[in-house]
């Protein structure tokens, strides 16, 4: 643990889980881009309990979206319990840019689904309908009751 990052009760600080999803984030798009990325935005954070220093912090990233030169990259942090059991502990969607050689927006690769995980975990962002689907996952984490009425026969 680095310096300070002791809250009160023996709490990871909120600030230091922030740095570690953006380092993760950042660590994905790099991966997926091939080229150097910035940060741009953290969409969206929930908390939905605290970490403490005792507990074993697990972070995963993934690529969710990929446009010209932005992608949107969703982290969830853990915490693994001794029969390893993971505990959702927070979600974030960032947004990140590929930076060409001069620090200027630069073309991504697409997104390649290449297993069912991928596509499932990846939804189409044609239309309007993909703002209400993005904020049905942040909200509420999944999509299944807005799936149904989307697609339901007759609509």
């Amino acid at each position: 643990m680095r310096n300070g990052t002791k809250g009160e009760y023996n709490s990871i600080k909120p600030r230091d889980e922030l740095s570690w999803i953006d380092e993760v984030a950042v660590v994905v798009a790099r991966k997926h881009a091939q080229m150097a990325v910035t940060t741009g935005s953290v969409d969206n954070l929930k908390f939905l309990r605290g970490a403490y220093l005792k507990d074993t912090i697990v972070i995963t990233g993934k690529p969710t979206h990929v446009g010209n030169c932005s992608m949107e990259i969703k982290v969830e942090t853990y915490v693994q319990h001794i029969d390893g059991e993971k505990e959702l502990i927070n979600r974030a969607f960032l947004t990140l840019v590929g930076l060409d050689e001069n620090d200027r927006p630069a073309r991504l690769p697409r997104l390649i689904l290449e297993t069912d995980e991928d596509r499932a975990g990846t939804l189409s962002r044609t239309g309007c309908c993909w703002r209400l689907i993005r904020w049905r996952i942040r909200e509420r984490g999944s999509v299944s009751a807005l799936t149904a009425i989307m697609f339901s026969p007759g609509s």
